[in-house]
């Protein structure tokens, strides 16, 4: 049980609104520059894996920066930084967090 998330004799839709509160409260921490602290709430949402659960575009771009920028998974949070633009293409914090990945992988280049 991390963050709350025990799957055990729970109700399937208080679990989804659950992992949605704690993905939306991990976005928040990440909006905030809290980073660390707030991949630590995303990943526990990836971590849980319930299908069904439709999360917002956005969840998948802030955990695809913050493991290239935190964990230096470039390619698994490339890959999920496009996965948001390409499921929530009309949000633009999707494309500032794709682009900011993007530099991340440049700069380790140079």
């Amino acid at each position: 049980m991390r963050d709350g998330l025990d799957n055990r004799d729970r109700d399937p839709s208080s679990t989804s609104l659950e992992l949605v509160r704690i993905a939306n409260r991990g976005i928040q921490l990440c909006q905030e520059g809290m980073w660390k602290k707030g991949l630590d709430h995303l990943k526990s949402v990836a971590a849980a894996k319930i299908s069904g659960i439709e999360l917002p575009g956005r969840f998948y771009s802030f955990l695809g920066h913050g493991i290239a920028a935190l964990e230096g998974r470039y390619k698994e949070g490339l890959a999920l930084c496009r996965h948001a633009v390409e499921i929530e293409f009309y949000r633009p914090e999707n494309y500032v967090n794709l682009a900011n990945t993007y530099l991340l992988i440049d700069a380790r280049r140079s």
